[in-house]
């Protein structure tokens, strides 16, 4: 289970490393973690791109993004949420 953990936070290391310029930090342990956003209206916008790329995420507090992906999430639907974040975060 850990190897899943370590892959995941892996990805969203990448994920943050390649968006700074909307991500203040990274926050969290293992898999219930999330990213600080600059603002809560980037935040808003976010989620609701995601949504519509297929991936859940939620809101913590006024300026976070959080993860809390299932604990029997296999790598392929750790690869397939980061690509459709990807595509989320493209389109804003």
């Amino acid at each position: 289970m850990s190897n899943y953990i370590d892959y995941f936070n892996a990805k969203l290391e990448v994920f943050y490393e390649n968006n700074k310029s909307i991500f203040l930090k990274k926050v969290g342990i293992g898999l219930m973690c999330g990213l600080r956003v600059k603002d809560s209206d980037t935040l808003n916008d976010i989620i609701i791109s995601a949504k519509k790329n297929g991936v859940m995420v939620l809101k913590a507090g006024r300026n976070t993004l959080r993860f809390l992906p299932a604990m029997t999430i296999t790598k392929e639907e750790i690869d397939e949420g980061f690509t459709s974040l990807n595509h989320a975060i493209s389109s804003l």
